[in-house]
């Protein structure tokens, strides 16, 4: 009948020796489904044995030494580990706890470097519950240096923090787990915290949603304010800019009111200016006329020898001066008065030619038109024959 390796539950390996093998002339082995039986010889592996029956009687009698059959179950192993004494660099007690899964994968390295020590009869196993316990004072050397580096809150709160922890701890384990000749499939790490520093932390994240919910109460408060002090700015703008337009619109009212005046006034000035050339341009007539007149009065006394050229002159000298007087030409009157003051040389001749004249008149007995002379200073009439002036007492 042949060796079948009965296995007991959580048995991951189990080393036994060639004499466990049963039968005198035949040797053989069951070796199950995700199993393997690998030979030994003084501790060096000389033969594997998949799935199957194998007959091993035949080569086993011709080996010298000490000849172990060493079966190992491939198949994945779930372990639960935990740690309760992981230290933080502020001090803090925390534990750590997670899953392994892990397979076996070189046996050779497992039967050097792992030292089996549970016995089932005459034989060592390996057992989920020893790699267990093996594994967890591995975790508690490796996980200790990377809790011992970090604050109890940077574990708490920081995925990124946590995340570096796993990394450094995975390495070291795959590095141990490595020695051992096991793959490390799958693995995960948690940290149970103390129930006090729980409790007190969760107090102060209250404390500070407090203070983050009045910060954010005053912030939306400010930013209510804020938006009615805009709010009421735009309706001062508003009305300041209504105000703005409604003043344009008054400057240029009172602009457009001040341009009508303005042409008002021009088309007044001009019509003024219009009729002031009518008028002078009636004058000039009316005092041309009147000099045509008088010029032909005194052309028909000459002609008949009524009037002297020195009355004449003096006549036509008063109605200069007297039009320079009333029209305000003072230049002209005082060139008058200068060409007036510069015929008082003639005043002798000037009086006999006079009363020359008068006495041809009176000779004559007819009526003569005669030209009452004005005084060249204020321009009065003067009694025939004055040689001074009544008002002024200027000489004439």
């Amino acid at each position: 009948m042949p060796y079948e390796w009965e296995k007991s539950p959580g048995e991951i390996a189990r080393l036994v020796t060639a004499s466990e093998f049963g039968g005198l002339f035949r040797k053989e082995i069951l070796v199950r489904e995700n199993e393997r039986a690998v030979f030994l010889l003084d501790g060096k592996i000389i033969k594997v044995f998949d799935a199957g029956v194998h007959e091993v009687g035949g080569w086993l009698s011709g080996l010298r030494g000490k000849v172990e059959a060493l079966f190992v179950d491939y198949s994945d192993v779930d372990l639960d580990w935990r740690v309760g004494e992981l230290w933080t660099g502020d001090g803090y007690r925390i534990g750590g706890h997670g899953k392994l899964r892990l397979r076996l994968a070189s046996p050779e390295k497992l039967y050097a470097n792992y030292r089996l020590t549970r016995t089932v009869g005459r034989s060592l196993c390996l057992t989920a519950e020893d790699l267990s316990a093996r594994l967890g004072l591995e975790l508690q050397n490796n996980i200790s240096p990377v809790i011992k580096a970090r604050k109890i809150d940077e574990l708490y709160g920081n995925p990124e923090v946590r995340e570096g922890c796993y990394n450094g701890i995975d390495f070291e384990m795959r590095k141990t787990l490595d020695r051992w000749g096991i793959e490390l499939v799958q693995f995960s790490v948690d940290y149970s915290f103390p129930q006090d520093w729980i409790a007190w932390k969760e107090q102060t994240a209250r404390r500070g949603r407090v203070i983050e919910e009045i910060k954010i109460q005053k912030e939306e408060s400010k930013e209510r304010v804020l938006g009615e002090q805009e709010l009421q700015r735009i309706q001062v703008t508003s009305e300041l800019e209504r105000d703005r337009l409604e003043f344009q619109q008054a400057l240029e009212m009172k602009r457009q009111l001040e341009e009508q005046k303005r042409q008002r006034e021009e088309a007044e000035m001009g019509l003024r200016q219009a009729e002031r050339e009518v008028e002078f341009r009636r004058e000039r007539e009316r005092e041309e006329a009147e000099r045509e007149a008088t010029m032909k009065v005194m052309e028909e006394a000459v002609k008949a020898g009524t009037a002297s050229p020195e009355v004449v002159r003096a006549y036509l000298e008063q109605q200069t001066l007297r039009k320079a007087v009333e029209k305000g030409a003072a230049a002209e009157a005082a060139r008058a008065i200068q060409e007036r003051a510069s015929l008082e040389v003639h005043k002798e001749s000037e009086e006999r030619e006079y009363e020359r004249a008068r006495g041809l008149v009176e000779a004559q007995r007819q009526p003569v038109a005669r030209v009452q002379a004005s005084c060249p200073s204020c321009g009065k009439r003067l009694p025939e024959g004055a040689r001074f002036c009544p008002e002024c007492g200027a000489t004439v």
